[in-house]
């Protein structure tokens, strides 16, 4: 469905998100043209995302989070970057700190527009939002309404030097699978690419169940000075969970992980962190996988065939009802299938990291059309009334 134009009649946004990251993998797009436009763009961040580096200790975390957030809002035209204390990566809580703690930022900053996350519980389908995003996305809904009204957190009134701020227009979500307004990135899509990238480092999360597999991939990625593997398991049942904890620039699975099938696992990340590049390895039947060349299906829909490019297991034989599904299934999933099996393919798995990497790095809730950041509008004022406090009658 085509996207409604976002509406441009506003000077000042106040952007609301749980993580560094957030904003980049959503909305950066978006942000460089309103800063273009000479718009006044704020973040505000919850967290500093000192809980999303598996490898790296919190307190290690952290600064390091936070530096590559405010280098990242400076890219797409935004100075003023602000974290919040009080509220930890992982374990962010919806209730009334949470709101006094939004809603000062917002009596402070006074914004036309807040712009925050998605806070519905999927991100479309079941793939499910994590909890740190749907509390922040609630909070700043409600917060935003707090801010008029001086009887709420009235201490930030009477002895906190801030004024109540009716002035919020509406609250908006980006990456949420209600979007029906939408905001041209085509001018603007290098600089989120480079807000995206501006770490220092391409964060991997590796998935094998053979260690010496495992590390060998890993040795050979952190020859490279720009990569830096984040996180590694060798349960199939793990890999979702660490991607969307994570948030990897890119994800190498093995086909056949325990516990959950490698594309199964690829068609969930793919769902829940579309960011993400997947790379599969697979040792025997890549070309099967990665093919365009389709099963061939007579009429009664049974295969008397195996697919044309798979190659017989010595013991197993062919499996007519196996491979082509996971052939057709790879299609649609899974960024890049490489064979690994010898010095030759390992090195191609580096090539095609740089290359995916390097491919898309603003695909992450720029919704249903392509060169557009989506928002949903979850708070309007003018449609759904706005009272702050009612001022007093006449002679009272």
């Amino acid at each position: 469905m085509p996207l409604e134009r976002f509406p441009d009649d506003w000077s000042r946004a106040l952007c609301i998100v749980a993580h560094p990251d957030d904003l980049e993998y959503g909305a950066a797009g978006a942000i460089a043209r309103w800063t273009a436009a000479g718009k006044e763009v704020a973040y505000l961040l919850v967290t500093r995302g000192e809980a999303g580096i598996d490898g790296m200790k919190p307190d290690e975390a952290g600064p390091r989070r936070e530096a590559e957030e405010r280098a990242s809002a400076a890219v797409v035209g935004v100075d003023a970057v602000q974290f919040l204390d009080g509220h930890a990566d992982g374990v962010v809580e919806y209730g009334l700190p949470l709101r006094r703690d939004l809603a000062a930022a917002i009596r402070g900053y006074r914004p036309d527009l807040v712009v925050s996350m998605n806070h519905r519980e999927t991100w479309g389908g079941l793939s499910f939002n994590m909890a740190d995003h749907r509390h922040v996305g609630l909070a700043a809904l409600d917060a935003s309404r707090d801010a008029g009204n001086r009887w709420i957190f009235r201490a930030q009134v009477e002895s906190g030097g801030l004024e109540p701020w009716g002035g919020v227009r509406a609250v908006w979500a980006f990456g949420s699978p209600g979007a029906a307004h939408g905001v041209d990135t085509t001018d603007t899509v290098k600089k989120a690419e480079s807000s995206s990238s501006g770490r220092a480092t391409t964060r991997i999360v590796l998935a094998d169940d053979q260690n010496v597999v495992r590390e060998a991939i890993k040795c050979l990625l952190e020859v490279e000075a720009d990569f830096e593997v984040v996180g590694e398991t060798a349960d199939g049942l793990a890999v979702v969970s660490l991607v969307d904890r994570l948030k990897p620039e890119v994800l190498i699975v093995d086909v056949a992980m325990p516990g959950l099938y490698g594309l199964e696992i690829t068609r969930q990340v793919r769902e829940r962190s579309p960011k993400t590049r997947v790379v599969v390895c697979e040792p025997d039947n890549s070309q099967t996988y990665a093919s365009e060349v389709r099963m061939p299906w007579p009429d009664d829909g049974v295969p008397k065939q195996s697919h044309p490019r798979f190659r017989p297991h010595p013991v197993q034989g062919w499996a007519p009802d196996f491979v082509p599904k996971l052939a057709e299934d790879a299609r649609e999933w899974v960024h890049e299938i490489v064979a690994i099996g010898g010095a030759e393919a390992q090195i191609r798995v580096l090539d095609d990291v740089l290359r995916l990497v390097g491919r898309a790095q603003h695909a992450v809730g720029e919704a249903e059309q392509p060169g557009a950041v989506g928002l949903e509008l979850v708070g309007d004022r003018a449609a759904h009334g706005h009272h702050p406090a009612r001022a007093p009658r006449p002679g009272s």
